[in-house]
């Protein structure tokens, strides 16, 4: 048996469909590659950890309004 979907307030829907766009997502996978390589520079690292803190809080954010 499947859990029945809940209805979110449009907030909630709204806060749960943020996501990276296209682009950033191309970037932080470019990043984590060079990172994994061990080729990443300094200022590529400190990029990429802001990506993470971002995702972070995305994730943080999105896990409150589903429980909401």
């Amino acid at each position: 048996m499947t859990p029945a979907r809940r209805a979110f307030h449009p907030r909630q829907r709204a806060l749960l469909r943020l996501r990276f766009n296209t682009l950033a997502s191309a970037r932080i996978k470019e990043l984590a590659d060079k990172n994994r390589r061990g080729t990443i520079q300094p200022a590529e690292l400190a990029l990429l950890e802001r990506y993470q803190r971002v995702g972070n809080f995305l994730n943080l954010i999105q896990a409150k309004a589903r429980r909401a």
